[in-house]
């Protein structure tokens, strides 16, 4: 089995390509290569770096799925969709930041999907957010952003009924990356693992063909 993943430069992303990189080969998608860097050494692995908080651009977009489809190869593939633009607090985004984060958190996964489903698909794992779910008071946006595509997710679902592939969604509650650096004075320290979730996301793509999971959520006790 060969792997898409976006994000891998760090945090969930990076745990997620560190364990399938075991099971088959891997295609990271991230703006900077970071930590995947050392990914290389553990297997068969692709780094393809793409930004896609850019104003959508159908020549850059066009030769991005050249690459993935030189590495698919006509071979049964997953695509995992993991990047994410996180934003919390008060200070509210301006227009630009918004089609930003619109841009990472929901239309790179609509786009993906459309231009990869008519290849060998198996399976469509999309990492969304318990912000997805719930509203979060100091996450407008975002929470905005993780509702829409919880609904992507749900019409997905069905129209994947009749197609090859199958469609899950997981949605973890606050997790200890790198993100919150910036967030100075947020407590972390009952959030979850990264490590810890991508171990139950591994189970999850590990799952036989043709399961479909909608509601999968991880809650840290501060999210409950």
């Amino acid at each position: 089995m060969k792997y898409i993943i976006t994000g891998t430069s760090s945090g969930l992303g990076y745990c997620l390509a560190e364990r399938l990189i075991l099971r088959g080969q891997v295609a990271g998608i991230s703006r900077t290569i970071g930590k995947s860097d050392g990914l290389y050494k553990l297997g068969e692995y692709l780094h393809v770096e793409f930004d896609f908080s850019l104003p959508f651009k159908e020549k850059r977009f066009q030769i991005l799925i050249y690459e993935l489809q030189n590495f698919i190869n006509n071979e049964p593939f997953t695509l995992v969709l993991n990047a994410a633009y996180f934003h919390a607090g008060d200070e509210r985004l301006s227009k630009s930041q918004l089609t930003a984060l619109f841009e990472v958190n929901v239309f790179s996964l609509i786009s993906l999907v459309q231009a990869l489903e008519a290849l060998n698909l198996r399976r469509v794992f999309i990492v969304n957010s318990i912000s997805g779910l719930i509203g979060q008071s100091n996450q407008h946006e975002y929470s905005a952003s993780k509702h829409a595509v919880m609904g992507f997710t749900r019409s997905l679902a069905k129209k994947a009924k009749n197609a090859t592939y199958d469609v899950m969604c997981i949605n973890p509650g606050g997790m200890k990356t790198e993100l919150w650096n910036k967030y100075v004075g947020v407590n972390t320290s009952d959030f979850l693992s990264p490590i810890a979730v991508a171990d139950v996301c591994i189970s999850l793509i590990d799952f036989p063909q043709r399961a479909f999971i909608e509601y999968f959520s991880l809650i840290p006790p501060s999210d409950v």
